[in-house]
């Protein structure tokens, strides 16, 4: 349970549909002003199932995370479902179905060519084996859903939670249980939704309190917070060796020099909240939002390049396929593959 309830924010209405569909009926014990309460009343009368276009993976649930897992093959996990479904890309079909997971799947991470993790409302971890679809391990330790996953090493994956804490933990299969959490990371004061490995010694992740925070993991201590977002920093990309680049629910993109610890540019142009911001290459950047829509941004230039509008509701999640395609999930229950 989360101690100190989130303050009443004035979201727009599509933004908290965003929210509540990723993050489901758990929000009433944190959101409890009144005023949510009705916004979201409202969101459920409004739900409706959506036409699924030809060239689309219909899923059947809202996508909220998308995984590689070879040239040819993805995974995905959704609202609605408590299960990882492993997609051929070339037919669309669905090859395999994980189960194990007792509520929504809300992150995947690749740990081997066999192995993936992913992390859930359920408040768990769970390491599987993609050739027989068996789940090998369980972290458990967390006391609120997990929202995001990293890998760290061969033996070590970092993991956010809804619990305002970030965990380090022992991936070997093999560890004896009460090995697995290495270390609690606690300087954030609301749920922490995004995390990315920045370097050897160094992960920074992204939190609803507004704040991005550099963390130092031989010690477990916060380097630095940076400051800028005016609401929930919702995703996290390395973009080089120095900068990195965050999206958040105030509908703006931030580019930010780690070592000067500073940010250089803010990127507008979606009216919506950003779900997902992703590195395509050393100039280029893609972000997704609730506003429907897809943007491809040059950093050199600042402009948006190229704008890909087809989902029928909000972007939550985007990975990159090859150099020349990028796949997306979305709010109204499809996967989609774009040409760049």
């Amino acid at each position: 349970m989360i101690s100190n309830p989130i303050p009443f924010i004035r979201f727009k209405k599509k933004t908290l549909r965003l929210v509540y569909t990723i993050y489901p009926v758990e929000l009433s014990e944190i959101l409890t002003d009144i005023r949510y309460k009705k916004l979201f009343q409202s969101i459920l009368k409004e739900d409706q199932c959506y036409l699924v276009e030809n060239n689309s993976f219909n899923t059947k649930t809202f996508i909220i995370s998308l995984l590689k897992i070879s040239k040819s093959q993805i995974a995905s996990g959704g609202e609605g479902g408590k299960t990882i479904k492993i997609w051929d890309l070339p037919t669309g079909n669905c090859l395999q179905t994980l189960q194990g997971h007792a509520h929504t799947v809300l992150c995947l991470v690749m740990l081997s060519k066999a192995t993936i993790a992913s992390g859930s409302w359920d408040k768990s971890i769970k390491i599987w084996d993609l050739p027989t679809g068996t789940c090998l391990k369980t972290l458990l330790g967390h006391t609120y859903a997990v929202s995001c996953l990293v890998k760290l090493s061969k033996t070590q994956i970092a993991s956010g939670s809804w619990d305002k804490t970030i965990k380090i933990w022992n991936s070997t299969v093999n560890c004896l249980n009460f090995l697995n959490c290495l270390k609690t990371l606690s300087e954030h004061t609301h749920p922490v939704l995004s995390i990315i490995k920045f370097n050897k010694t160094q992960i920074i992740s992204g939190s609803w309190d507004t704040f991005l925070k550099i963390w130092d993991l031989p010690t477990g201590s916060c380097l630095k917070t940076l400051s800028g977002h005016s609401l929930s920093v919702k995703s996290i990309t390395k973009i080089s060796n120095s900068l990195i680049a965050s999206g958040s629910f105030d509908k703006s993109i931030k580019i930010w020099d780690i070592p000067l610890r500073s940010c250089l540019k803010t990127l507008y142009g979606h009216s919506g909240s950003i779900s997902i911001v992703l590195k395509l290459n050393k100039t280029l950047i893609a972000s997704g939002s609730d506003d429907k829509s897809i943007k491809i941004w040059d950093l050199i230039t600042e402009n948006c390049i190229k704008t890909f509008d087809g989902h029928s509701d909000s972007i939550s999640c985007l990975i990159k396929l090859n150099k020349n395609q990028i796949v997306s999930g979305s709010g109204d229950k499809s996967i989609k593959i774009w040409d760049l």
